[in-house]
């Protein structure tokens, strides 16, 4: 099967954006599950994933990989659906209790509502990117279309920021 472009896909035929389907649809569904621990939540996040594909294609860089497109796409979704259960999560305490400190997941959801109540939304994406999922600052920028100079920069902003956060928290 030949590797779609972006350029090829906009185009906007319904075979071609089939066939796109049908070669990540497992990996979109994995990366989410993974994430959110939830087959019919994670099918749900993969429909989301490809439909928001296809509705933005235009957005996309001609340069860009499908793959990487989709597979962000889809880590951003579920990470939003964590932040939505676990704001739901947080207004009751029994629920919180029944985490362990020592639950990695819950820690990057922590980690990452914190990112969001603190930072922009760019910078969270970018420090996100950076240490949860272990991205190079140069992976980064070819994610968000910036160059290496300019990812680096917010990035340390963004953990001054954090760090003068957790200063004033006490942490």
């Amino acid at each position: 099967m030949k590797e779609l472009t972006i350029s090829t896909l906009k185009r906007r035929r319904k075979r071609d954006f089939e066939q796109i389907y049908n070669q990540y649809y497992k990996l979109v569904f994995y990366v989410s599950y993974n994430l959110v621990k939830d087959q019919e939540l994670a099918q749900d996040i993969m429909q989301d994933t490809f439909i928001s594909f296809m509705n933005h294609i235009e957005d996309y860089d001609e340069q860009g990989k499908v793959k990487q497109y989709l597979t962000t796409i889809s880590k951003n979704l579920s990470l939003n659906a964590l932040k939505k259960k676990t704001n739901k999560e947080i207004l009751d305490e029994d629920a919180i209790s029944l985490y362990s400190s020592q639950d990695m997941e819950l820690e990057k959801v922590k980690l990452k509502l914190t990112l969001n109540h603190t930072l922009s939304t760019e910078e969270s994406n970018i420090v996100t990117l950076k240490i949860l999922y272990d991205y190079s600052f140069k992976e980064i920028g070819e994610e968000l279309n910036q160059s290496l100079g300019q990812i680096q920069a917010k990035y340390y902003k963004a953990l001054e920021k954090l760090k003068k956060y957790f200063e004033k928290e006490g942490c």
